[in-house]
């Protein structure tokens, strides 16, 4: 014979395995959800931190960010130190990394533009005793994914860099 237990209030079956593997699958959300978030701050997803870039190499400077958006504007800004050239300065940018932009504009505009057949070189005219030239690169990615590019000086020093292009 069996003996029936007598239970007060709300009778609810336990599934304790499930139960841990809930539990687990929460705290594994939360670490990633927390993870998203610093990541953010620190610059991943847009500004911050990790998100831009100033690469050095002799009198070229470049500024950049690291990350950016499909079709949102970025900049590039290239400084050239004074008294590299004489009366004029050529600065050349990868045709290969300018053919996944849309060139939207350069400041200051380059007095001369020649097509070489692995880069754009650009003439600018040098201002003694001006400072720095800062040219600016007006452009709006084309395609999504990792790019890498290069600037110089013509005949001179070169720097080489590299854009992850959000969806």
């Amino acid at each position: 014979m069996t003996k029936e237990e007598n239970f007060s209030g709300l009778q609810v079956d336990q599934d304790l395995p499930f139960q841990e593997k809930e539990w687990t699958a929460e705290r594994a959300g939360w670490i990633i959800g927390l993870l998203l978030l610093l990541a953010g701050l620190a610059g991943l997803f847009g500004g911050g931190p990790l998100s831009r870039a100033a690469p050095r190499q002799g009198p070229l400077r470049l500024e950049y960010s690291r990350f950016v958006r499909y079709r949102a504007p970025e900049v590039l800004t290239v400084q050239v130190d004074p008294g590299v050239s004489g009366e004029t300065l050529q600065l050349w940018v990868d045709r290969a990394y300018l053919e996944d932009f849309e060139l939207q504009q350069i400041v200051p505009a380059p007095d001369q533009t020649r097509l070489l057949p692995d880069r754009i070189l650009y003439e600018f005219q040098a201002q003694p005793g001006d400072g720095p030239l800062r040219v600016t690169f007006q452009l709006r990615p084309q395609a999504a994914g990792s790019r890498s590019g290069r600037v110089g000086l013509e005949g001179g020093d070169t720097v080489t860099f590299r854009q992850f292009v959000y969806p």
